[in-house]
């Protein structure tokens, strides 16, 4: 067992020779008094184990600047750090940086160096035999090498230690382009990267060294001033089930994460837009409300007025006809206004109020109504197949959707009864509205449920073409669909599905 102590007080020198000479009188042991020396001789000689001091007086050196030059080296020689004065924040940055482990002075005995020398044994062989399979790996990955400098991003591996072991043309062009570091065999990771990102960086590799795989996105100020975006994988180098390193690669993405926010940004304005327009159009609808009433009442006036002073039959006769015709219009704009607001509300509001309900009674409210009030003395078939079960679904919304279609349904149809038809599959529900009525135009189907169409056949109907819009969103914001089958003169059938509820 050859070992290396760097140690700068003599005392502690001595003391350690002779617990080595206790534990195995065989040892061979050097010793540097400086870190200097120390490094140069642990670079030079191989060692089975080195053990030195964290603060080595006077250079100033600490044990991290022997672990940093020893592992540059390419050496795997164990290394074990030991202090007068432990801390947790110093052992840990010590392993970090490469060392195999961290001992208090207090606790240097026989059996401390008895334990010392079997964990560098260990260690020696663990890292001899990762060393073999390090070099089988390379030997039988040349094919590799010529793929892996087509790929269009950086690709590099690190071994155990955190140290550059292979990387790309592409790696080399972007390192020292962005970074402004030109990339060689060997160097630590943490020399390669900038202050911002080297955590983040290092993170993504150790967790790759202890066998999990990462990707994240990183952001650094390149040397030229210029923001950069980089997408940074990496993976465990798994040999036979033996982790000897990691692999990855980085390929810069600044562009798709400027495009990002670009679209971010349009979505933004998109929606402010889109919440003046909604404001806008809800005020002026309600504002439009007030002179349709004052119209509607003076209209009224003007014709109880006429009555009382004319009392000529032939122009009361003509005025009345005024009078409709002047209401008939106000109606119309006051339905249009309605829809307007209604149309608005269901964009806006985002509020649902989705839970467990009977579907079959919400068709039969539907039902109920529509027979009691029989349009042109018809009455609405309704029908349910299959077993019934709950569904979620925001009941005030659904009610709407089925008013709005059984409505059209007997709006758009003159003989025929139409029907309701709730049928239950496994996986859902089908509801369909059917009427046997003027059908509509195959050229109008695709445009129906956009606001304000109306098919070309339907201008003689009172409508306001935001209805079947209505429905759409309604549906939608339910998680249902609504399609549409119809042939005109023959009629339409209109079906909406409702997932099942889990």
């Amino acid at each position: 067992m050859k070992i290396l102590l760097i140690e700068d007080t003599e005392t502690q020198q001595v003391m350690f020779k002779r617990l080595c000479f206790k534990v195995d009188p065989s040892y061979e042991i050097d010793i540097a008094s400086e870190a200097p020396d120390g490094i140069e001789l642990a670079v030079k000689n191989d060692y089975d184990l080195i053990v030195s001091d964290f603060n080595l007086e006077p250079t100033g050196f600490t044990a991290i600047n022997v672990i940093r030059e020893v592992r540059k080296s390419d050496k795997i020689t164990p290394i074990v750090v030991i202090t007068a004065y432990a801390s947790f924040d110093k052992a840990v940055e010590c392993l970090n940086y490469g060392a195999d482990d961290f001992y208090n002075k207090e606790e240097l005995n026989e059996s401390t160096v008895k334990q010392m020398v079997s964990k560098a044994v260990i260690k020696l062989k663990e890292n001899s035999e990762r060393e073999r399979i390090k070099e089988l790996f390379v030997k039988n990955s040349t094919e590799n090498r010529i793929l892996i400098e087509n790929v269009d991003a950086s690709v590099f591996s690190f071994d155990m230690n955190r140290k550059l072991v292979r990387y790309n043309q592409k790696a080399k062009e972007f390192f020292l382009r962005s970074m402004d570091v030109t990339l060689k065999h060997g160097i630590n990771a943490r020399s390669i990267l900038p202050e911002t990102i080297t955590k983040s960086w290092i993170k993504i590799l150790n967790e790759a060294l202890e066998g999990k795989s990462d990707l994240q996105e990183l952001f650094f100020t390149t040397v030229n001033g210029e923001d950069c975006w980089i997408e940074v994988s990496m993976s465990p180098i798994d040999i036979h089930g033996e982790i000897i390193g990691a692999a990855g690669f980085a390929r810069e993405v600044t562009g798709r994460k400027k495009d990002e926010f670009l679209i971010k940004q349009t979505l933004e304005k998109e929606v402010e837009i889109n919440q003046i327009k909604s404001r806008f159009i809800t005020t002026a609808a309600h504002q439009f409300r007030t002179p349709l009433t004052i119209i509607y009442s003076n209209v009224e006036l003007m014709h109880l007025q006429s009555k009382r002073q004319l009392n000529n039959p032939v122009i009361e006769e003509e005025i009345t006809g005024y009078k409709r015709k002047i209401e008939k219009e106000i109606d119309h704009l006051t339905e249009l206004i309605n829809g307007v607001l209604q149309n608005e509300k269901v964009i806006v509001d985002t509020n649902l109020k989705i839970k467990s309900n009977d579907l079959t009674q919400t068709c039969q409210d539907i039902v109920d109504n529509f027979n009691m009030i029989k349009p042109g003395n018809r009455s609405l078939n309704y029908e349910v197949i299959g077993k019934v079960v709950p569904l979620k679904y925001d009941e005030e919304l659904l009610s709407n959707v089925l008013y709005n279609l059984v409505d059209n349904a007997f709006k758009y149809s003159e003989k025929h009864n139409p029907e309701l038809l709730v049928k239950y599959e496994p996986t859902g529900v089908n509801i369909q509205v059917k009427d046997q009525g003027i059908g509509i135009p195959k050229k109008d189907l695709e445009g129906l449920f956009t606001p304000f169409f109306r098919a070309s056949n339907a201008k003689k109907v009172k409508g306001t073409g935001l209805g079947l819009s209505i429905v759409k969103e309604y549906l939608e914001r339910n998680n249902g669909t609504i399609e549409v089958d119809s042939i005109q003169d023959v009629g339409t059938t209109f079906t909406i599905r409702i997932p099942t509820s889990p």
